[in-house]
């Protein structure tokens, strides 16, 4: 099996996985007008769904995790924004990555990285270079322990 650090140029974690929820069992074949790119999708030991999908942009990696919880899950009548608060408060850093030390190394990579919530999902990005892929899914799995 190749190695998944250079398998793919796009890694999306989970976030494809949400997308493809809405068809049930059913996965969308490559090449179809809903999406025509391949999909390797790996379903890990503690459920984690894995998409990686190869895409012609060589040197570069778009790191992807959606939780399947937006706003709609905000069930108490007068009380709202909590998706969003906790959207924001994934910034603060962790005791492993501080904040500063967290944004120092996606600096370093020169990596773009945001958040958006939405009414099913909040989804959190992350544009850099293959070469940090390693360091993102380092930060990644720390951030989200």
């Amino acid at each position: 099996m190749p190695d998944p650090l250079r398998l793919v140029a796009a890694l999306i974690v989970v976030a494809l996985g949400t997308r493809l929820s809405a068809w049930g069992d059913e996965t969308p074949k490559s090449g179809s007008k809903v999406f025509p790119y391949p999909a390797q999708i790996t379903v890990l030991q503690n459920g984690l769904k894995v998409v990686a999908v190869p895409f012609d942009s060589p040197g570069l990696v778009a790191y992807w995790t959606v939780v399947r919880a937006g706003s709609r899950n905000e069930i108490e009548p007068g009380k709202s924004g909590f998706a969003h608060f906790f959207e924001h408060m994934m910034f603060r850093g962790t005791e492993t990555y501080p904040r500063e030390r967290y944004n120092a190394l996606l600096k370093e990579l020169g990596a773009d990285h945001n958040a958006f919530t939405t009414d099913d999902y909040t989804a959190y990005h992350i544009l850099a270079p293959a070469s940090g892929l390693e360091t993102i899914m380092t930060l990644e799995s720390d951030r989200f322990m």
